[in-house]
């Protein structure tokens, strides 16, 4: 499991916000969008951690 600090966390998290959402907004389809954005949470959380840990490096030595 990733350990992340704070910062990483919060950064992470944004990114996972603004993709759901411009993903959520572009999707013109009610029916099957629940279906459509779990995958896009979980890829984008992915991506999100990666790009944190690459920008934020984690200084501490634990």
């Amino acid at each position: 499991m990733a350990k992340l600090s704070v910062k990483q966390q919060l950064l992470a998290s944004f990114i996972v916000f603004v993709v759901s959402n411009v993903v959520a907004i572009a999707t013109p389809w009610n029916q099957y969008k629940m279906l459509f954005m779990t995958p896009v949470i979980v890829f984008s959380a992915f991506v999100g951690i990666l790009i944190s840990k690459k920008i934020l490096k984690n200084d501490d030595k634990s």
